[in-house]
């Protein structure tokens, strides 16, 4: 029995190595590398709500823009754990949290690949190639707890018959977290098509019954049946052609195309022999991968135990690598780990775009209740709760007329000062020598903060005016009307 479990700890030395490394990478990365955009700041605003027991379904004086639209705070756990962090200052732990989900993902896709019957060094491949696909849309961010929650729910639809259900119980954990659980009974009902495909009557019935089961249990949130509606008019939204995350894939993206494409390719290799069940699964996964770059390290989880068989049969040379020694695995383990917090401390220092806050603070020392527009509109989420904004990080809930106002004023376009001083906007952050930072200043703004991202505001003598033949401003669901 003893001979057995240290050949097993031998040949799977390797891929535990290899996880580890990715491992001590992730978590270094999240510690070292702050938010590249403002999404922390409206959600750490929004924890706050949450914790003082008010669950908004509205926006607020926050957003003058778009003041009392409908909006589904889907993000509501991750907020409120977020500000829960901060009251109590330990960000960091929150932060190692939101990296562990990473790996929880990660080890979800080793045990699936093992139990596809995929030699060791083929995981161990895998694995490296599914954190390359998660890297670049990785963060603090709550996408990365819905990674965990999608891997749980793929091996939970390939354990055994009577442990199958626990998809339930994770799809219902996972609305908690964001609204992207809908793909839980749509995975599901893949997997019901892949059994009767298969011949297996009896198995897809059973998936057919649990993706009703996690239909419903997707509604088993704060925000109830809104969560599904919800996602289901975000796919179809207008919205997603002003964010670059919902854009469809190219081949420059990197995360793509050193990641999820290999995989790609040797799942479709494998797809030949492997089970229909499994081939039918990550189908749907495809189609998402298509349509926006924030699904490809979905794409990757999915298809990630096909490419693992398809790496086995293709190099069969495989077999004929040593096991490594328990010693030298650990070992390499801690030197792999070392190096890559090393890599990834040293080259994410850089990657957090600090230049709006600075402008920020200066717009709330100046004792003024700002109207604020962002040229980035993300930059707009470390003001929210502080500074009225027009349009910030949260996206989704702004109607496409603010959208379109907010496109006019960012190109400079005709009519871009009339939205202006519809809006009553009063302070700006421009990119220094940008479009909107020169028209602005040749319109008569001052320049408040000088920097990277510069803070511009309206000269007083014109505020004072404005003030006294001011527009009456519709309020945006009779604009939308």
């Amino acid at each position: 029995m003893f001979s057995n479990s240290t050949d097993a700890a031998r040949r799977w030395a390797l891929p535990a190595v290899v996880l580890c490394g990715l491992a001590g990478a992730n978590v270094a990365g999240a510690l070292t590398r702050p938010p590249a955009d403002g999404d922390l700041g409206w959600q750490s605003w929004l924890g706050t709500q949450v914790l003082h027991g008010a669950l908004p379904h509205a926006l607020g004086a926050e957003s003058f823009a778009a003041n009392g639209a409908r909006w589904v705070p889907q993000e509501w756990l991750f907020s409120a754990l977020l500000a829960a962090a901060h009251a109590h200052g330990v960000p960091w732990l929150f932060t190692l949290a939101i990296a562990a989900f990473s790996i929880v993902a990660l080890i979800c896709v080793a045990i699936r690949c093992a139990r596809a019957g995929a030699h060791p060094a083929a995981v161990a491949f895998v694995l490296a190639f599914t954190d390359v696909a998660m890297q670049q849309s990785f963060g603090v961010r709550v996408q990365v707890v819905g990674w965990a929650m999608l891997a749980a729910l793929l091996l939970a639809l390939e354990l055994p018959s009577r442990w199958r259900w626990t998809a339930v119980a994770v799809a219902m954990m996972w609305a908690n977290w964001h609204a992207s659980a809908v793909l839980a009974p749509i995975v599901c009902a893949a997997a019901a098509c892949g059994s009767a495909l298969a011949g297996d009557r009896r198995g897809a019935v059973r998936d057919a019954a649990i993706a009703a089961a996690c239909a419903i249990a997707i509604c088993i949130t704060p925000l109830g049946t809104s969560l599904p509606a919800y996602a289901v008019a975000l796919a179809h939204s207008p919205i997603r052609h002003w964010i670059r995350e919902w854009q469809p894939v190219s081949p420059g993206d990197p995360a793509f195309a050193f990641g999820a494409l290999p995989l790609l390719v040797l799942a479709a290799v494998a797809a030949v022999r492997a089970p229909r069940r499994s081939a039918v699964i990550a189908l749907p996964f495809l189609y998402l991968l298509c349509i926006a770059v924030r699904n490809v390290p979905l794409a990757a989880i999915a298809c990630a135990p096909l490419a693992a068989r398809a790496l086995g049969t293709l190099l069969p040379s495989l077999a004929a690598l040593r096991p490594m020694r328990p010693r030298v695995a650990a070992i390499a383990g801690v030197t792999l780990l070392a190096c890559a917090a090393t890599a990834v401390s040293a080259g994410t220092r850089s990657v957090h775009d600090t230049r709006p806050l600075a402008a920020i603070a200066a717009a709330q020392r100046d004792g003024r209740a700002h109207r604020l527009y962002c040229e980035d509109f993300g930059w707009c989420g470390n003001a929210t709760g502080r500074i009225s904004v027009f349009l910030d990080g949260r996206a989704d809930p702004f109607p496409a007329a603010v959208w379109n106002a907010y496109d006019t004023v960012l190109h400079v376009r005709p009519g871009w000062r009339a939205i202006v001083r519809r809006y009553r906007i009063d302070a700006m952050l421009v990119k220094r020598d940008g479009t909107l930072d020169r028209a602005a200043r040749r319109a008569g703004w001052q320049l408040a903060r000088d920097g990277e991202v510069r803070l511009l505001v309206l000269r007083r003598v014109e505020r004072v005016e404005r003030e006294r033949h001011r527009e009456p401003v519709q309020r945006v669901r009779h604009e939308v009307g």
